[in-house]
C-alpha cells in the first residue's frame, strides 16, 4: 500500500511539474496581450494624448512577406523633412505606447511611424510572441517598406521600448546600412538573461527549472532564447546609439543598459532616469528625457 501511495505522489509531482513548465513558457510565448482599448485608456491619462488627437495622421499598413498584415500610423512632420523615425512598442502593448514621444520627435522635425508588433494591437492575434527573434525580422521588412514608400534618400532612425528596444538594436545586424541611429529605452541585453530574471523575480519560478523551461520553449515553439544575445552584435556595430533606462525598473534590470552601452563600439550615450519604472522614463522625468534625446540627436549628422 505504501508503494502505491509513493508512486501516486511521484506521478502527481511529475504532472504538476510538467504543467508548471508549460505555464511558464506560455506566459512568455502566448501571454494575454493588452487590448487596444486597454492601451488607449492607459495612454489617454498622459498629456501627450491631446497632442496625438490634434496632429494629422493616417493609417499606414504593410503586408509582410509571409502575408501577415502590420497595422500602423504615420504622422507627417510639420515642415517638409527627410528625417523619419520608427517607434516600436513593448511586450503585450500596442503602438499607442509611442504617443508619449510624438511631441519630442515632431519638435525635431521627424516624420513618425508607429506600428503594432506581430500579435499585438490591431494586428491578427493567435501566434506566439518571440521576444525579438521574429520581431526584429518584421522590423527589417518595415524598414525596407518605409524606404520603398518615401525614397532611398531618407534618413531613418529607430526608437524602441523594452521588446521594441531589443528588436530595434537587433535589427542593426541585418539592416545596418539603412539605419542612422537607435534610441533604446529599457531594452534587455540577452533574451535568456531577461527571461531567467523574469521567471525568478516575477513568476517565482525556481532557477533550477529554467533549463527545462527553455528546452520546452525550443521544442514547443522553436524559440532560441540562448541565441538572442545583443552584446556580440553591438561589438560590431558603429551605428550611434542612446541607451535610456529607469533606475526603478523591476521588469528589465537597469544593469542591462550598462551591459549594452559597454558592448557598443560606435558613438553612444547612456542615461538613467531616477525613480522611473519600466517604460516610464519620459513620464517620470520628461525634461531630462527630452534634453538627453536632443543632445544625442545634435551629434547625429543628418
Amino acid at each position: 500500500m505504501i508503494y502505491i501511495i509513493l508512486i501516486s505522489i511521484l506521478i502527481i509531482i511529475f504532472i504538476v511539474y510538467k504543467i508548471f513548465i508549460r505555464i511558464s513558457v506560455n506566459k512568455v510565448c502566448t501571454p494575454k496581450v493588452r487590448s487596444w482599448e486597454e492601451t488607449k485608456q492607459i495612454e489617454s491619462e498622459y498629456d501627450q494624448w491631446q497632442i496625438y488627437d490634434k496632429v494629422k495622421k493616417e493609417e499606414l499598413n504593410f503586408t509582410l512577406n509571409d502575408g501577415y498584415l502590420i497595422h500602423g500610423t504615420f504622422i507627417k512632420s510639420e515642415k517638409e523633412s527627410n528625417k523619419y523615425i520608427i517607434l516600436t512598442h513593448g511586450f503585450r502593448y500596442s503602438r499607442l505606447g509611442g504617443i508619449k514621444y510624438i511631441e519630442l520627435f515632431r519638435n525635431n522635425n521627424y516624420n513618425i511611424y508607429l506600428y503594432d508588433l506581430r500579435n499585438h494591437g490591431k494586428n491578427k492575434h493567435g501566434g506566439i510572441i518571440e521576444m525579438g527573434e521574429q520581431e526584429h525580422k518584421d522590423l527589417a521588412q518595415i524598414i525596407d517598406k518605409i524606404y520603398e514608400k518615401f525614397g532611398n534618400s531618407i534618413d531613418l532612425g529607430l526608437h524602441g521600448e523594452s521588446l521594441g528596444a531589443f528588436s530595434s538594436m537587433y535589427v542593426t545586424k541585418i539592416r545596418k546600412d539603412k539605419i542612422k541611429f537607435v534610441i533604446e529605452d529599457c531594452g534587455y541585453s540577452y533574451t535568456r538573461d531577461e527571461l531567467l530574471y523574469q521567471m525568478k523575480k516575477q513568476m517565482k519560478v525556481p532557477t533550477i527549472f529554467f533549463n527545462k523551461v527553455e528546452k520546452y520553449a525550443l521544442k514547443k515553439y522553436n524559440q532560441h532564447w540562448s541565441d538572442m544575445d545583443l552584446r556580440p552584435i553591438l561589438n560590431n556595430c558603429e551605428i550611434p546609439m542612446l541607451f535610456i533606462h529607469g533606475k526603478a525598473d523591476t521588469f528589465t534590470p537597469p544593469k542591462m543598459a550598462r551591459e549594452l552601452f559597454d558592448s557598443h563600439k560606435g558613438f553612444k550615450m547612456l542615461s538613467y532616469i531616477d525613480g522611473a519604472e519600466h517604460a516610464k522614463s519620459i513620464v517620470m522625468d520628461p525634461i531630462k528625457y527630452k534634453n538627453v534625446v536632443n543632445e544625442f540627436l545634435s551629434h547625429i549628422d543628418l
